[in-house]
């Protein structure tokens, strides 16, 4: 459990303006409302925490962690050892399961249990089990919802950890991967919503309401649930020729990612966490601008030369020049969007998001993904991608040259 602090930090400083808006009186600490709100998400922006936690937990050890320092007396030194204790004091809780309620704007999923990276997915059709929906509800109806009355299928996500605002975050994350590959095989390759329709593309998306549950069906308290933003009411109905490719191709996206490096997995689940959230978009701006930094991550570059290249390496011959003038038209918009702020019609958005989801399919299908025991890293997986881009009297050329070296280094070892 490591701790980090960014090179630019001046804690003393920091500590000082907190100091300044803090009153103790018997062991009773009360701050500045706004001040303290605004100083303690600067602190929060320069301390790297371990990746697994949360921004609730975060948040929740800084405070702890200042509450304490105030007693004491503001000391760069003491912060940094009381912050570490206060982590280690949040890992230390015992470990139970934790299930995530929610469901996805679809008719029929050929599966009953899903497993991806620590969580499991069971698929439970039109209705939760009983005793959870009976509490879900309440929970609910208490906080002034509406239950909602719909077809979504009813999903739920059972995922061990200490916390559940951490394993909030954790399932969410392997919910997406789910989610992402499902939309990345069924959304449309190409949708022209005309007028000021503003739907979101994928047509896998999370239900109205989350709830985190106990084991015994016991929500984790009596008023943390979480609403979807983007909601979007309407249902996906799979056609025969979905339903069987999607039961041929999910389970060799997810073996291939649960078998994955530890490194390259995470890199792998980031990136389509960032796709799937950007389709979940109705407004096509954002979802270009987001999409685009899930193509930056796949590609593990934020050069646009180097992501064209890559992107041009999964193409046959035949398809290479049309694909590089789609590819330099995605550029050439991203590049006038962000340093001159010339948005586009809503109708060449969609088509330019849709063209970078093509782009993101072929790359996991047929280079990270497809030789996925290769990589212990996202690099070495774009390092591979690069090296198909040689001619191949080259790649035979640098193959007799590496066979080479090790035959020599093998020599020299052998006379020593």
């Amino acid at each position: 459990m490591i701790i980090n602090f960014s090179k630019s930090i001046d804690l003393k400083l920091l500590l000082r303006e907190i100091e300044s808006i803090t009153t103790v009186k018997e062991n009773r600490v009360s701050y500045d409302a706004i001040g303290i709100y605004e100083l303690e998400s600067i602190l929060e922006s320069h301390i790297k925490f371990p990746k697994n936690l949360s921004n609730q937990s975060k948040q929740s050890i800084i405070q702890q962690t200042i509450k304490r320092v105030a007693i004491i007396g503001f000391d760069d030194k003491e912060f940094k050892k009381i912050l570490k204790e206060e982590t280690k004091k949040h890992f230390s809780k015992k470990e139970q399961y934790f299930f995530l309620l929610t469901s996805l704007s679809i008719d029929y999923l050929p599966f009953r249990t899903i497993k991806i990276n620590n969580s499991e997915i069971t698929i439970k059709g039109k209705y939760y089990p009983k005793e959870f929906n009976r509490i879900r509800n309440k929970l609910l109806k208490k906080s002034g919802e509406n239950i909602p009355n719909d077809n979504f299928i009813k999903v739920i996500v059972k995922t061990k950890g200490k916390n559940f605002a951490d394993v909030f975050k954790e399932s969410l994350k392997d919910l997406d991967v789910f989610r992402a590959i499902l939309n990345l095989l069924i959304n449309p390759n190409m949708q022209i919503n005309l007028g000021s329709d503003e739907n979101p593309i994928n047509r896998i998306r999370l239900g109205r309401f989350l709830t985190m549950h106990l084991e015994d069906g016991n929500t984790v308290n009596e008023y943390d649930y979480w609403w979807e933003p983007n909601f979007y009411d309407k249902i996906w109905e799979l056609t025969h020729e979905h339903k069987v490719h999607i039961k041929k191709s999910i389970n060799w996206y997810l073996k291939r990612i649960n078998l994955s490096n530890h490194k390259f997995n995470e890199s792998i689940c980031y990136s389509l966490g960032l796709y799937v959230n950007a389709f979940d978009e109705p407004n096509k701006q954002s979802c270009f601008l987001k999409v685009w930094t899930s193509l930056e991550t796949l590609l593990a570059s934020h050069q646009n030369e180097t992501i064209i290249n890559r992107c041009l390496t999964i193409y046959d011959d035949k398809s290479k020049a049309m694909q590089k003038q789609i590819l330099e038209a995605l550029k050439d918009y991203r590049n006038d969007f962000v340093h001159e702020g010339i948005e586009a019609s809503k109708e060449n958005l969609s088509t330019y998001c849709h063209k970078i989801q093509s782009n993101i399919l072929y790359i996991l299908r047929y280079n990270h993904l497809k030789f996925y025991s290769l990589f212990r890293n996202i690099a070495e997986a774009n390092a591979f991608l690069d090296k198909r881009r040689l001619d191949v009297k080259v790649q035979k050329s640098e193959l007799e040259m590496f066979k080479t070296i090790g035959r020599k280094i093998n020599n020299k070892v052998n006379n020593i």
